[in-house]
């Protein structure tokens, strides 16, 4: 079984049922974040769609996570470089309506873009996750675990 291709990676599922989808993807040799084959994979409803971005949850959240969100690009692209004039105000418009929308008390973003051997990624296809946790303490005063998410490989 194949475990990569240039639009998918094995190697970072982090469940069963994302396996099973992401070695359906890889065999048919296309990109699951692309408006034709996102609705075939990807079961979570649309939130937002704009010009360049389309926001939807996550549909295998990171453990821990109370929101964690998708923004994919629209078009189909890789690198940084690929994305369009305007694409970038777009992205940060959609998230600090989320934001607002959700009443979050705070939350990371971060964009991934390239090889998925480079940025422990599944999808090879530009898109964004903003997610969000609980306090760092807890109701009791004692510390909560940390989230735990991989953004890359050690140089």
């Amino acid at each position: 079984m194949t475990t990569k291709n240039e639009f998918a990676n094995i190697i970072h599922v982090r469940s069963d049922e994302q396996k099973q989808v992401m070695e359906d993807i890889i065999s048919r040799g296309h990109c699951p974040f692309c408006l034709e084959n996102l609705l075939k994979y990807h079961k979570e409803p649309i939130i937002k769609e704009g010009k360049y971005w389309i926001l939807t949850k996550n549909q295998w959240p990171y453990e821990g996570t109370n929101i964690h969100l998708l923004a994919i690009s629209k078009k189909h692209c890789t690198q940084l470089t690929e994305i369009e004039k305007g694409a970038g105000d777009e992205l940060l418009e959609l998230l600090a309506l989320t934001e607002k929308e959700f009443a979050l008390p705070g939350g990371s973003f971060f964009i991934r873009f390239g090889d998925t051997d480079y940025t422990g990624a599944t999808v090879q296809h530009i898109h964004a996750q903003l997610i969000s946790g609980g306090p760092r303490l807890g109701p009791d005063g004692s510390e909560s675990d940390k989230l735990k998410v991989k953004l890359a490989y050690k140089a």
